[in-house]
């Protein structure tokens, strides 16, 4: 099973980033999907997306990006710097 959050800036996707404890590689969710999230009513905001055993794919959690944590194997650096760009 995958489990990725998705950071949006802006109405752009910033980070892709699989949740903690997962494997090194899971398949990400299908493009066409992220991008129909894009343009939630909020600049700043994260959604969850989670394949289940079947293949497909499903939302489990939108939440402001201000509360969503961050990954224990997502690049903090990397991320910052990208949310700084998006921001200023």
């Amino acid at each position: 099973m995958s489990v990725f959050t998705i950071f949006y800036v802006n109405h752009e996707i910033t980070t892709i980033c699989r949740n903690s404890g997962q494997e090194t590689y899971t398949p990400e969710p299908p493009k066409e999907l992220i991008e129909k999230y894009r343009n939630l009513d909020s600049h700043y905001y994260t959604v969850d997306y989670v394949e289940l055993e079947d293949g497909t794919w499903r939302i489990v959690e939108a939440g402001d990006g201000e509360v969503s944590g961050l990954s224990d194997n997502q690049d903090y650096e990397v991320y910052f710097r990208t949310l700084y760009q998006c921001f200023k």
